[in-house]
């Protein structure tokens, strides 16, 4: 897809306009000193396309600027957004759009965010079709994917461009980690948006079989086990001869045993003398609970006597010795202990007796008893009553109680017909889906052929892996090398190497795009100090220091011009052998003197001798 940044602006604090211009099929360099902004260029850009969070430093950058802002071209159209500042660390909400790239002297509200992502996914041609295929922890399953995930391809920032595990950006965000492993595929046409939802069914529906085909396996094993708890019952009740000999199947095992359940038996038991001996343990019960109100009754009398009795010698003490013992202290004693002798004499003289005779109600209710017995002597002690009818009685009762566990049991849920259709789903969502396995297997082919390519080209600056092989490992999205005629992977030491791996691996990226005509993938890439092992002092990309030697294999610089060859060499790649448009942004620390000579570098800024992103002057005083 063609992508190519024309400009990006700051409207500052100070009412001027600073503006960097690119060049398209160009190698554009910002090259510089450290801290003179270039690594913000690349937050700025992310920031612009609605990051809702933002790397721009406030110190210096962000306290010096009003608006920022991108004019580009997409496909065949050219667009400006201008996002306002942000403030506290929170991202503004506040955008200006102009549809045809106009860059205003100084930006104003005009648009909200959903409405230009509408406009930016379309020309993404990202629709309501184009969805998760399958969810994950941070991004949910059908919906819609965002075009900054596919930019995931598009840079290189300074702390992964070097890194030997990981490729991409933003990698340390669970969001975009899980959205590369999503829009893999649909990038590269590999595997099809429809196809990945029908997959993704498939894979749900066969997880959703299997957890039901469990559930159904334990009800089956309890199903057998109740069954076998009837068919006791049921062996139990001909023993007892509640039933007939007749076979039962099993199916009919529950209706006979609710049958038997139904049967009543009727016992001789003299209901007069169930009635006696009821009234004689309701006479009884009453004779003891009189007896103990009575016991409980003579010790609180005993226990307030007792106290009344204690404090009886105040009042000889106060009569005979008062006197004597005339301090305040005592004084103040013995006039409580004689105001709590007043009470308890009160209480006590007013303490009533029960309103009934206990002892006379207790003689009363003995009587009654012995009445009671008297008419008891006329029955027998036990009533005589078949062991066996006891025996069906209890098991009738047992079977009543165990009838409901039985009926509860065979009203449970049964999986049988959801597993049964949904089987039926999958057989007709696998006739449809497409085995996209070989595609992904020549994708990884063109991929390596490609990456090869590129790693020959870089040639004796991979120092002892010269020659290795590329295998691109789809899994984790990373590079690897290996000997030729052997299949183990190498463990690639030097960040040198990993710079080269990184450049090879994304410039094969872009190739493959090219080649399988990607409309998401837009043409364009920014590198962050791909020079990044190779300095240690600013002094080293020294223009005038007089050292360049392109000829010395061995040195890092010889490296370093390698690499920008092989981004030069790319760019006319793209254009003579394929006939697109691609342009490369650099943010470098190194001279001139290093890309002299090839013909699609453009330097568009020198940030050093007091120039910078945010120079002196544009500082508000």
């Amino acid at each position: 897809m063609r992508f190519i940044f024309k400009q990006l602006t700051l409207w500052l604090n100070n009412g001027s306009i600073r503006k960097l211009e690119f060049e398209e099929n160009k190698v554009n360099v910002i090259t510089g000193a450290s801290g003179t902004g270039k690594t913000e260029i690349m937050a700025i850009i992310d920031y612009c396309f609605f990051a809702s969070e933002t790397k721009i430093a406030e110190e210096k950058i962000n306290e010096n600027v009003n608006w920022y802002g991108v004019t580009f071209e997409i496909n065949k159209s050219t667009y400006t957004i201008a996002r306002k500042s942000f403030t506290d660390k929170k991202v503004s909400d506040t955008y200006y759009f102009s549809p045809v790239g106009e860059i205003p002297e100084l930006p104003f509200e005009n648009n909200n965010t959903d409405n230009i992502k509408k406009v930016i996914e379309n020309e993404f041609s990202i629709d309501k079709n184009v969805v998760i295929p399958y969810g994950g922890r941070h991004i949910k399953a059908g919906t819609k994917v965002s075009f900054k995930y596919f930019q995931l391809f598009t840079s290189q920032s300074e702390n992964v461009i070097v890194n030997s595990e990981v490729y991409f950006d933003k990698q340390n965000k669970g969001r975009y980690r899980e959205a590369l492993e999503r829009v893999f595929d649909i990038a590269f046409k590999i595997d099809t948006v429809e196809n990945m939802l029908i997959d993704e069914k498939v894979t749900s529906l066969t997880r959703d079989i299997n957890r039901l085909e469990r559930k159904q396996t334990i009800i089956d094993s309890e199903k057998s086990l109740f069954e076998n708890d009837m068919k006791r019952d049921i062996k139990r009740a001909r023993e007892l001869q509640l039933i007939s000999n007749e076979y039962i199947p099993a199916n009919m095992y529950l209706d006979s045993l609710k049958e038997i359940t139904k049967t009543v038996y009727s016992f001789d038991i003299n209901k007069d003398k169930e009635e006696l001996v009821r009234k004689k343990s309701d006479l009884l019960l009453k004779i003891k609970n009189l007896k103990r109100l009575e016991n409980e009754y003579k010790k609180y009398i005993e226990v307030e006597k007792s106290n009344y009795d204690s404090l009886k010698p105040v009042n000889y003490i106060k009569e005979n010795y008062y006197g004597l013992l005339n301090f305040p202290e005592t004084a103040m004693l013995l006039q409580i202990l004689e105001e709590d002798f007043k009470v308890l004499k009160k209480k006590i003289s007013l303490k009533k007796p029960f309103n009934i005779n206990i002892k006379s109600e207790i003689e009363n209710y003995i009587q009654k008893v012995e009445e009671v017995d008297e008419d008891l002597g006329q029955y027998p002690e036990e009533n005589l009553i078949n062991n066996d009818v006891y025996e069906k009685i209890s098991f009738i009762g047992e079977l009543r109680y165990k009838i409901s566990i039985y009926e509860n049991k065979k009203n449970v849920e049964d999986y049988k017909e959801q597993i049964f259709n949904k089987k039926e789903q999958l057989v007709e969502l696998e006739s449809k889906i497409v085995d996209v396995s070989e595609n992904r297997v020549l994708f990884v082919n063109l991929l390596e052929s490609l990456i090869q390519n590129y790693l020959e080209e870089v040639g004796d600056a991979l120092g002892i892996y010269e020659g290795y092989k590329a295998v691109f490992n789809y899994t984790n999205k990373s590079l690897g090398l290996r000997k030729p005629n052997s299949l183990s992977i190498s463990n690639v030491g030097s960040s040198s190497n990993h710079l080269f791996m990184h450049l090879c691996l994304f410039l094969s990226l872009h190739e493959a795009s090219v080649i399988q005509k990607s409309e998401y993938i837009p043409q364009y890439l920014i590198l962050d100090q791909p020079s990044r092992p190779y300095y240690g002092d600013e002094k080293d990309f020294d223009d005038d220091d007089g050292v360049w030697n392109n000829s010395i294999v061995e040195t890092d610089k010889y490296k370093i011009r390698k690499a920008m060859q092989l981004l030069n060499d790319f760019i006319d790649k793209l254009n003579s052998e394929y006939k697109e448009d691609f342009q490369i942004i650099l943010l470098e620390h190194i001279p001139g003197k290093v890309w002299e000579g090839l013909d699609n570098f453009h330097l568009v800024e020198e940030f050093r001798n007091g120039n910078a992103l945010i120079r002196n002057s544009d500082e508000m005083v």
